[in-house]
């Protein structure tokens, strides 16, 4: 485990008993990772790790959701000491801790090389993640001096050349580039695609392009009729407009209080934020049967 993840020593008390409406007993939780699992310094809360450790000391289950590559969300499932598959690439991707894939569902590559070939002719970058790397133009990059790629990070000339095979992820970032790719593409491949967007004080800051079947809400409804659960079994946190899906799914759906306004407005359940732990919160209260952390 990487000590210095850990932005918190102090070990929550509670002492009451599940609130009245819950959907228990709960038996799975799903994180989403950044903005949910992290604080805002991307490191893991001490108050998190140790409410994910009771609650996996009672039989519950703790999966990773993240829109995330598998090699970028492994060391937090590492680091939490997980035996369970990684729900990555927003559902395209199950894989678990020895890297065995569970479903995998890339986007078509006729589809995703047409959306490079235009994306190329209109001066737009994109990221994709083929496999277990990351391809991105030059202009997606730092050029710096101490700037060194990740290892599962590649640079491309074109985006078409990172199209070796289907992709599991497409992303655009910056609003000009997204709302361009979205007027282009977004009604010609429904059904095929699905476009996730992701804003912050009405501002488009990045849009993911994945398979269509692809969800995590899919991803998590797998994993939990894989492991004989039903949704009333599984509480999902998250701090992304996109994932509201997989909360309704959820037996108990928990909004993280950094989240927008706008999903903060539509949930039943709203944690306090990822600064403060929101996480270790949510499984006191709705797993631990505790109330005040």
């Amino acid at each position: 485990m990487r000590a210095q993840t850990s932005a918190c020593s102090v070990e929550p008390t509670l002492a009451m008993a599940r609130p009245e409406g819950s959907a228990g007993p709960i038996k799975l939780v799903a994180l989403d990772i950044d903005g949910t699992l992290l604080n805002g310094e991307r490191l893991i809360p001490e108050a998190n790790c140790l409410a994910i450790s009771r609650a996996r000391k009672k039989g519950v289950k703790v999966v990773l959701a993240t829109a995330r590559t598998f090699l970028s969300a492994l060391p937090f499932g590492q680091e939490l000491d997980l035996d369970t598959p990684l729900i990555c690439a927003n559902g395209a991707l199950i894989e678990d801790l020895q890297g065995v894939e569970w479903w995998s569902k890339g986007i078509d590559l006729g589809l995703a090389r047409e959306i490079a070939a235009w994306a190329d002719a209109e001066g737009h970058a994109l990221t994709t993640l083929v496999g277990d790397l990351v391809y991105s133009t030059w202009s997606n990059f730092s050029t710096g001096e101490d700037w060194k790629p990740r290892p599962y990070e590649r640079a491309v000339d074109t985006n078409l050349a990172a199209l070796t095979a289907p992709p599991l992820r497409i992303i655009a970032v910056g609003e000009e580039t997204c709302q361009a790719l979205l007027e282009r593409f977004e009604s010609q491949v429904k059904g095929e695609v699905r476009f996730d967007r992701y804003e912050r004080d009405g501002r488009l800051l990045f849009v993911i392009a994945v398979h269509a079947a692809a969800s995590k809400q899919d991803a998590l409804a797998f994993i939990s009729a894989r492991w004989g659960l039903m949704a009333a079994q599984v509480m999902a946190l998250s701090d992304n407009l996109p994932d509201l899906p997989m909360l309704r799914w959820a037996g108990i759906g928990v909004v993280m209080g950094n989240a927008p306004l706008e999903m903060r407005e539509r949930a039943r359940w709203v944690a306090p934020s990822n600064d403060e732990a929101g996480v270790g919160w949510a499984i006191h209260r709705f797993v631990l049967g505790e109330e005040d952390m």
